[in-house]
């Protein structure tokens, strides 16, 4: 298996909607999203490689780090923050 990583709508142009990644840290499986869709890179990762403050990494609904472990099967969603007042 491996885990499937969910690209925003806002971020659709860039990958489909869901790819796979091998099983590692949330930084390594976006890291083999990268290899196969590289102009995502540049969207979700900052030039000091973190995530923009604008995006959040969920792991199986989790809020997670890119060091957080993802195993087979786990579900990694990339979501658009919302702002408002």
């Amino acid at each position: 298996m491996a885990v499937v990583v969910r690209i925003p709508e806002v971020l659709a142009r860039y990958a489909p909607g869901e790819v796979v990644a091998p099983p590692g840290t949330v930084r390594e499986a976006l890291a083999e999203v990268f290899v196969h869709h590289p102009a995502l890179e540049s969207r979700v990762l900052d030039k000091e490689h973190k995530v923009f403050p604008y995006l959040l990494l969920f792991l199986n609904e989790e809020v997670a780090t890119l060091e957080v472990v993802a195993k087979d099967g786990d579900v990694l969603e990339i979501v658009a923050a919302a702002e408002g007042g």
